[in-house]
């Protein structure tokens, strides 16, 4: 439950307990007492919800800030739940209320009151959603009995019988009206008419004051729209900062990239798996970035370079989560090659190349990552605009490189077939008892294993359903090594983008600034404006970066005049797709409490792989067509 949805329980509970509270004390109901103290119970549990959903969703002293206000707004309900507890333990504890207590009541605008619902009464059998005794009466009811049971609260839908005590908060009129309807002394019929004419005035007055707060709402969103780069520029700057960090990190890779057509023609099948092996380092080290963001908000851990029990935990459940990863990329891409009918390596030479490079950037990224995070979070960064894209623009440098050396060592081991066999099976092995080592260790690793296995399983098959996009069209990029330069610049910053985008709908959902609803709004329709504002820009410079550095190597270029609009028309396009596919994931993990942190970023980031790269291949081909 949201900080939103728990702050408007509390408020309503609160209330209900000080008129229960207060009825328990008038009528000397041990009963009503009772129920307060419970009631008390589950505020006191949900004040404590609200403290942990704030550590979790305050990314940044800003956000602390904000959420300070929330805090105590929710110790003020829990006071107001205190109270109303002190006054029921008086009826508990056998205290007989003064005659005083009785006359203050009497002369409150506000009167507590209890009737007992007569056979022949309008009342009976009624709900209190078709009754209106709100609108008719201006009572209000707190609580039912029934025989010797309590219905607190009671809805619309609530059925009311005969021989129902019901005890209501309102005003004097109202309480003698509804005395006379309870006894089946008079009917609604005979309510007077200018109890009907004042409460019409009422229910008036609340319209056209609705209304107006509606009217102002959309003049206060006008304005908004009007103003967005003033409100939004800090978010604007800060994301932007960290997608031109992670560009210069595509751009090396997409250049390395480019100058891979020998390995790409030598080693067949190799594309296939090169798209899952980026998308899998800045899901694991992302993911890991994301679990020390938290801690360290929550202090379990300190921004120091100090080992700890947690933090070896989590290093040695993301070395294990890349072992497992690249050998199941490994298996996916050999698949592809066999469906797609492409020329293909052996199948343990993919896994060999891909877990021998998965180990290899492991080495890097681990300390890479840990360093980001606990410099970002010193410095007062707000961690969920920084860390994912630059840990993603960092895997990305790195993971080519890694294959490169993958390959070169699989050359070196390759002379004796019996002996890289004996490899094979011994990583295979070491793989599997590592992996069960980890599942035992610790609830903490046990439950980043049992939570990220599956769903980053999934990412490495949609990370190999990329790459057989691209290996389907090996021949056109080949004879155009500028767009295989842009391959990795327009993967990377458009998971880097959607990874922003996915950081701060899990964080407005933790917070309640963003509902999961059927159909997006406000705060979510904002993030979605911010994403294609940072799209517009990036994606034609990419276009440009790549471009001019194939230029610049010598390599053959499309022209500036066909990259750039494939760039922003295939980001323009992939933008307008995935903010729906990241909203509703959100949206559908939060309602059903699974914790967005863990699926949004890796989930979206795999499936903007697959749809990047397809938009991308189409678009090429359908403008270079146009220039044919």
């Amino acid at each position: 439950m949201s900080i939103k949805n728990l702050l408007i329980e509390m408020k309503n509970m609160s209330e209900l307990m000080v008129d229960l509270a207060y009825s328990a004390v008038l009528f000397n109901s041990k009963a009503a007492a009772e129920e307060v103290i419970t009631l008390e119970n589950e505020v006191n549990a949900m004040n404590y919800e609200i403290k942990k959903e704030s550590l979790v969703a305050a990314r940044s002293y800003e956000d602390a800030e904000k959420l300070t206000a929330l805090l105590e707004i929710a110790e003020a309900a829990e006071s107001m739940a205190n109270a109303a507890k002190d006054l029921a333990d008086l009826v508990i504890t056998g205290f007989k209320p003064h005659p005083v207590f009785k006359m203050v009541m009497e002369e409150s605008d506000k009167s507590i009151v209890r009737v007992t619902i007569d056979d022949s009464s309008e009342l009976a059998n009624n709900t209190l959603g078709d009754l209106l005794l709100v609108n008719r009466t201006g009572m209000r009811v707190i609580a039912i009995r029934r025989g010797v049971s309590w219905i607190y609260g009671p809805d619309k839908n609530t059925m009311l019988l005969a021989n129902d005590v019901l005890i209501l908060k309102g005003t004097d009129e109202g309480a003698e009206l509804l005395e006379k309807l309870a006894s089946g002394a008079c009917s609604f019929e005979d309510i007077p008419e200018e109890l009907e004419d004042e409460e019409w005035l009422k229910w008036l007055w609340v319209v056209i004051f609705m209304k107006d707060q509606q009217k102002k709402i959309r003049t206060s969103l006008s304005t908004h729209a009007s103003n967005f780069y003033d409100v939004n520029n800090h978010v604007i700057k800060e994301g932007l900062i960290a997608l031109l960090i992670c560009a210069a990190g595509d751009l090396i890779a997409g250049i390395i990239l480019g100058r891979m057509t020998f390995f790409l023609e030598t080693f067949p099948g190799l594309l296939v798996v090169i798209p899952g092996a980026i998308g899998m380092r800045g899901n694991i080290f992302g993911s890991f970035a994301s679990r020390l963001s938290t801690s360290l908000h929550i202090g379990l851990i300190s921004p120091e370079f100090e080992f700890s029990e947690y933090l070896n935990y989590n290093i040695f459940s993301s070395f294990v989560l890349t072992l497992i990863l690249s050998v199941f990329l490994g298996i996916v891409g050999k698949l592809f090659c066999l469906i797609l009918h492409c020329p293909s390596m052996d199948l343990i030479d993919f896994i060999l190349i891909c877990v021998i490079a998965g180990i290899i950037s492991n080495l890097i990224m681990l300390p890479i990552t840990m360093f980001i995070s606990f410099k970002s979070f010193e410095n007062g960064w707000d961690p969920d605009n920084v860390t994912s894209p630059i840990i993603a623009g960092f895997g990305d440098l790195f993971t080519l490189p890694a294959i490169i050396a993958s390959i070169f060592i699989l050359h070196a081991i390759n002379f004796n077939l019996i002996f890289k066999d004996i490899i094979f099976i011994v990583m295979l092995i070491a793989i599997s008892i590592g992996f069960i080592h980890c599942y035992r260790l610790s609830d903490e690793t046990k439950t980043i294993l049992k939570q990220s296995t599956p769903i980053l399983l999934l990412c490495s098959f949609l990370g190999g359903s990329a790459g057989g996009i691209l290996n389907s069209s090996v021949e056109t990029l080949l004879t155009n090594p500028s767009l295989l330069t842009l391959i990795p610049l327009f993967s990377g910053e458009s998971g880097s983008l959607i990874s922003i985008l996915g950081a701060k709908l899990s964080s407005g959902l933790h917070s309640g600034l963003v509902e999961p609803l059927s159909r997006p709004k406000g705060e979510a329709v904002n993030d979605f404006k911010i994403c294609f504002v940072l799209a517009i820009i990036v994606f034609p410079l990419i276009g440009i970066l790549a471009e001019a550095s194939s230029i610049s190597f010598g390599t053959i270029g499309v022209g500036f005049d066909k990259i750039i609009p494939i760039s922003l028309i295939s980001g323009i396009i992939l933008v307008s797709i995935m903010v729906f596919v990241v909203y509703y994931i959100s949206a559908i993990s939060y309602n059903r409490n699974l914790d967005p942190d863990n699926i949004v970023i890796p989930v979206s980031a795999s499936v903007t792989d697959l749809i990047s790269s397809l938009i991308l291949i189409s678009v090429s081909l359908f403008i270079l067509s146009i220039f044919i």
